[in-house]
């Protein structure tokens, strides 16, 4: 765990692979960009299985679906 600023105290005292910034009395973050991203993370995945020859994320559950396009006149 990894705690930023005056006060920062992990969510509890067995916390891991966590990142605390600040006390509860920051009211903003500040950086050199607009947002600050959540990164895609294979455990949130519902429908996913990892492909251990490719090491991708395979899409296990699909449901077709077909596409047309309108003509503009």
């Amino acid at each position: 765990m990894t705690c930023i600023g005056i006060d920062a105290a992990p969510s509890s005292a067995t916390a891991l692979d966590q990142v605390t910034l600040g006390n509860g009395f920051v009211q903003s973050l500040r950086c050199n960009v607009q947002t600050i991203s959540s990164l895609s993370d294979a455990r949130d995945k519902k429908y996913y299985r990892s492909d251990s020859r490719t090491g991708f994320l395979m899409k296990v559950k699909s449901r077709p679906v077909q596409l047309g396009q309108k003509r503009m006149v």
